[in-house]
């Protein structure tokens, strides 16, 4: 290893894959993302579609704005899904 990275390079990586690391854990609390799923039985009519789109959109609201209070940033992207 040493030969093909260098000294330090190749001692760190023959130390980490025997599981000897003594670097500290700092912890990322930051979540990459944020969902709001929910499960129910298909609509047919647009007044229950509507219902539901606006409980998921309400959780989401909330969840980004505390997000944005606890780590002082702002969701770039929104992805909706079916199946």
């Amino acid at each position: 290893l040493k030969r093909t990275f260098n000294d330090g390079t190749g001692t760190w990586l023959w130390r980490v894959c025997r599981g000897m690391d003594d670097e500290q854990v700092s912890p990322n609390l930051k979540p990459k993302s944020l969902l709001a799923f929910k499960s129910f039985r298909p609509v047919r009519k647009m007044e229950d579609l509507e219902r539901w789109l606006g409980v998921l959109a309400e959780e989401v609201c909330d969840r980004m704005q505390a997000d944005t209070e606890a780590h002082r940033r702002r969701a770039k992207t929104l992805m909706a899904q079916h199946r």
